[in-house]
């Protein structure tokens, strides 16, 4: 059986924001297991509610 189109169709990568923005989550994903197993999360969890909390008010 023939394609009908003959133009082959490429696959569309994600773009460099994206590939740069999927980075970035994994890297916040990884730095926050490696604070829970080290047992620091929750003591950064709260310093960064307090900078929060800091810049809103």
């Amino acid at each position: 059986m023939k394609n009908s189109d003959p133009r082959p169709r490429h696959m569309h990568f994600a773009s460099i924001g994206q590939r740069l923005g999927s980075l970035a989550t994994l890297v916040i994903f990884l730095y926050l297991v490696y604070l829970a197993v080290n047992g620091r999360f929750d003591a950064e969890i709260t310093r960064f509610a307090a900078w929060l909390e800091h810049l809103f008010s």
